[in-house]
């Protein structure tokens, strides 16, 4: 049984969206049940209301007593409402709101979730450990580089996604359980995307972002089983045996290189513990180090960014992954290096980034981070870094 600590705010959404004006008093309510109190249905009926409630821009940016006059609310006796959920904030403010995942209403960290940072992990460690795979793999995706009618390279998907998804049949064999935060309630942050186009000639970005429910820092979670095999360790060579069989052909002419992706794979879930927490460091490592690396470019510019608690937040995971914790990032808003194996190829993946790595969706040449996702802190700076969170395996 291992323990889970929430070291920075998390948001994994439900895809659902909200009005902040259904909040009042860290309570938030169902929009229905507040249309209810409507002196009139056909005031609501009304064309110009409706085109203001269909345009979630405007409408999210109303007051709340704005937001409650356009319905012909004059005040709301909250007592007759029963609220869905109990949420916190610095400061409610008008806008519209990403609802957090939940069961019930009950917040949780799904398990596919965590499942899918130790695959990317699983590969990582792979690629990391074996030449021979790595240097196949960046073969055949260069040879799967071709040329559009105006002559311009695009990597073509389809052999790292039939090697994936074949592999990745292997996963099977292992699953994360859900991790439920018993009585735990969201807290609203507002997130903005910083940045720096241009450190010469000063050029600024600063996206809002908009409010974000999210599972808070400093949540434990005690006595949690992580990790666990549907089915017995014994029966799980025979299971590995017949998925392979299925999954490759034994007249492939990369039949052993293939092989062994599967081997070196299934080896790596029978024995977390050997080497995930050390491989997990490197990666994490890499992605601190180019987000510090933002950070130095941006911060005499970006007057937004705090970034003595930004730094102050970086070295403490920095030191308490060179101590052996496991500490890694999940949800919406972290940094792309963090979900990605690319590190892990080394000089190739910078330089075969634009065609491999990062294909047909920007022009950016090199994995440079130019912006970072934070959340507004109590003072009103962008200093939270979401997403971190720590577990004893």
């Amino acid at each position: 049984m291992g323990k889970i600590e929430i070291l920075s705010p998390i948001h994994i959404g439900s895809g659902d969206t909200y009005y902040s004006s259904c909040v009042h008093q860290n309570n938030r309510y169902a929009f229905e049940d507040i249309l209810q109190k409507a002196k009139s249905v056909n005031r609501i009926l009304n064309t110009g209301i409706l085109n203001q409630l269909s345009n979630a821009s405007q409408a999210s940016q109303l007051s709340n007593r704005q937001f409650f006059s356009l319905l012909g609310i004059d005040t709301i006796d909250y007592k007759e409402i029963k609220p869905l959920y109990k949420v916190d904030y610095f400061e409610n403010k008008p806008g519209k709101v990403q609802e957090i995942v939940s069961d019930a209403n009950q917040l949780l960290i799904p398990g596919s979730t965590i499942k899918g940072y130790f695959n990317s992990l699983i590969w990582y460690d792979i690629i990391l450990k074996n030449s021979d795979i790595k240097d196949y793999i960046i073969r055949q995706a260069l040879n799967s580089v071709k040329r559009d009618y105006r002559g311009n390279e695009k990597f073509h998907f389809k052999f790292s996604k039939d090697i994936e998804d074949k592999v990745k049949q292997v996963s099977q064999l292992f699953g994360c359980n859900d991790i439920y935060l018993n009585d735990e309630h969201p807290f609203i942050y507002e997130c903005s995307r910083e940045g720096l186009l241009s450190k010469k000639n000063k050029i600024v970005t600063s996206i809002p972002v908009g409010l974000v429910e999210c599972i808070n820092s400093k949540i434990i979670i005690e006595n949690c089983e992580i990790i666990f095999n549907p089915v017995p360790k014994e029966i799980m060579e025979k299971r590995y045996r017949a998925l392979k069989r299925k999954y490759l052909n034994d007249n492939d002419r990369d039949y052993s290189i293939k092989s062994k992706m599967f081997d070196q794979y299934y080896q790596r879930i029978i024995d977390f513990k050997s080497w995930i927490v050390d491989t997990n460091k490197k990666l994490m490592n890499k992605s601190i180090e180019r987000e510090l690396a933002f950070l130095e470019r941006a911060k005499v510019e970006n007057k937004k960014i705090n970034y003595q608690r930004v730094y102050s937040f970086y070295t403490s995971i920095i030191e308490s992954l060179n101590r052996g914790e496991f500490i890694f990032r999940i949800g919406k808003y972290t940094n792309y290096l963090t979900k990605s194996i690319g590190t892990s190829f080394g000089i190739d993946f910078d330089k075969h980034f634009k065609l491999i790595f990062n294909p047909n969706k920007n022009n950016k040449q090199i994995p440079n981070i130019t912006t970072m996702n934070l959340f507004k802190d109590e003072e009103g700076s962008y200093s939270i870094v979401p997403g971190f969170i720590k577990v004893n395996l």
